[in-house]
């Protein structure tokens, strides 16, 4: 998506952004702390916040999208397993998460909408800057007439930079409604990492010695677990993932074997890959830092 917007990456550097994101969304509640450290780290390897901006909420429409669709899909096929618990979250989850998409498509598409929050932004960067002028005249310190016209100028810069990059996520949108491909090769590719994603728990159900229930079977319960809980603000799902596992899976997978099965499900995709994001913006953040010294 960056490159189809005309952003100098790697696949490197894009494989860095996903860890980020994935580790600040797997510790802050509703996974709110993800897009803008992303927006951030991208913006220091010199990616406009427009395209970023626009990027981000491309992705994360698609994968609410797919989240949906393969949950309400495999539900025609599990739905028995459902108790009335089960049933409330997935129904809340599928709620909260279609919310988020139309959202987000009136963010990524509506140029009224994106204008709006513009104005409305400008007009509190103006308060606070009213609010300091009253405080240099208050205060008296110095040049006041310098100070106050410093004060101007830094709310006119920052106008100007907000207008800037609206502008550019404005001419991104644009170029996207002109080539809807690239959506649907986004979509396509994430309809294959999910089915991929929810098959570590069929592997998990094998590793630990059971067959007797197809792939198509154990990860059509997987995917309807993280739509249940992906929509639920607790960082991470943690907790509330653990036990829709235990809920759904207890009618496929003997009690005796079912939390060792559960733990290596989340071992396997979510705590290992907190790891491994954490290490990757450990050495991220270092390396910043670096060169900030340097």
């Amino acid at each position: 998506m960056l490159k189809h917007l005309g952003e100098k990456t790697t696949f490197l550097k894009n494989l860095k952004y996903a860890f980020i994101g994935f580790f600040f969304n797997a510790i802050t509640p509703a996974a709110s702390g993800g897009q803008p450290m992303q927006i951030y780290y991208m913006h220091r390897d010199g990616i406009s916040a427009g395209s970023s901006t626009l990027t981000l909420l491309i992705n994360i429409t698609c994968v609410i999208f797919v989240t949906i669709t393969l949950s309400l899909f495999n539900l025609i096929f599990n739905y028995q397993y459902l108790d009335a618990g089960l049933a409330a979250f997935f129904i809340l989850g599928t709620f909260l998460n279609t919310c988020a998409v139309v959202l987000f498509l009136i963010a990524i598409f509506s140029e009224k909408t994106l204008d709006k929050m513009i104005g409305f932004v400008i007009k509190l960067l103006r308060k606070f800057t009213d609010r300091k002028i009253k405080r240099i005249n208050k205060v008296r310190i110095g040049d006041v007439e310098k100070a106050i016209e410093k004060a101007k100028e830094k709310q006119e810069n920052r106008e100007s930079k907000l207008i800037e990059h609206a502008n550019k996520y404005k001419e991104d949108a644009k170029h996207i409604k002109q080539n809807k491909s690239i959506i649907l090769k986004t979509l396509l590719s994430y309809y294959v990492q999910y089915t991929l994603y929810y098959l570590i728990s069929y592997w998990a159900y094998r590793a630990i010695g059971l067959s007797t229930h197809s792939w198509f079977a154990v990860t059509s319960l997987q995917s309807i677990v993280y739509a249940t809980t992906s929509g639920i603000p607790s960082p991470g799902a943690v907790g509330v993932s653990e036990a829709a596992y235990m809920g759904l899976f207890k009618n496929i997978i003997p009690e005796h074997l079912i939390n060792s099965v559960m733990l290596l499900v989340r071992v396997m995709n979510f705590y290992l890959f907190v790891l491994i994001a954490g290490i990757v913006v450990l050495f991220t953040m270092l390396k910043t830092k670096k060169k900030e010294i340097n």
